[in-house]
């Protein structure tokens, strides 16, 4: 398993707060539960990107996620990792900006509003 593999997984469960099992076979479709949601699975990759001042693939986030379901976590990782160091100053702040969008509209399915 490669390093970004172990990461990922070792973001995961944190953020799962160690109640997820995975290895790098895991599917992307397996990897999501009722311990680990959509939202805790896209923190996970803001959380992999900051740390390693790496990007996923901008097609990533037009896609569905049932589109890559049947990826393992090393598929996805080797299909979609950016092998290229970020220089850009405010990445993380595009991410992490990206990931507060996604809370908002979770919230507003739910009938209420951060605001």
């Amino acid at each position: 398993m490669s390093y970004y593999v172990t990461s990922f997984i070792e973001i995961a469960r944190y953020v799962s707060e160690d109640r997820l099992m995975c290895d790098g076979e895991t599917t992307i479709q397996d990897l999501i539960s009722e311990d680990f949601d959509t939202l805790d699975f896209e923190l996970t990759l803001y959380c992999f990107e900051a740390t390693h001042k790496l990007a996923f693939d901008d097609k990533l986030w037009e896609i569905e996620l049932e589109e890559i379901g049947d990826l393992t976590i090393e598929g996805f990782i080797d299909t979609f990792l950016k092998q290229q160091d970020q220089t850009d100053p405010l990445f993380v702040t595009r991410r992490f900006l990206m990931y507060r969008d996604t809370l908002e509209d979770a919230w507003d399915e739910q009938g209420r509003n951060l605001n």
